[in-house]
Order: C-alpha cells, then sequence, then structure tokens
C-alpha cells in the first residue's frame, strides 16, 4: 500500500489495513478524493495529500480549460 493512499483515507477518516476490506461507500469517497487530485494536477496545480507533494515530476503546463 502506497503513503499516499493511506493518506487520503487518513483524510476522510478511513483506516485502511493489509489485507482488510475496504467498504464500498469508503471506496467511492476514496476514488472521488483521489479524482479531485488528479484534476488540479491536469489543471497546473501542485496537489499535495497531508504535507506531501503528490507529483513526482513537474506540474503541467496545459492552458486550457478540462472540462471533462
Amino acid at each position: 500500500m502506497e503513503e499516499a493512499g493511506r493518506q487520503f483515507a487518513a483524510e476522510l477518516g478511513i483506516k485502511l489495513e493489509l489485507g482488510a476490506v475496504l467498504k464500498p461507500d469508503d471506496a467511492r469517497k476514496l476514488a472521488a478524493r483521489m479524482a479531485d487530485r488528479l484534476f488540479d494536477a491536469m489543471k497546473g496545480g501542485s496537489p499535495k495529500v497531508g504535507a506531501s507533494s503528490l507529483l513526482r515530476l513537474d506540474p503541467l503546463t496545459h492552458a486550457h480549460e478540462i472540462s471533462e
């Protein structure tokens, strides 16, 4: 399990453990939070989880609006 995933879950009050079953509602919340941060990155931002940057490369420089 990646540390970023554990931190995303912690932000939502979800405790992740290896081998544990993730509740469907928690999985949806976790996926939505991750998708929000992905859109932040696609808009050229520098998304973070906790105090850690999620970027492994330089921020994107896309100048057009993202509609979907």
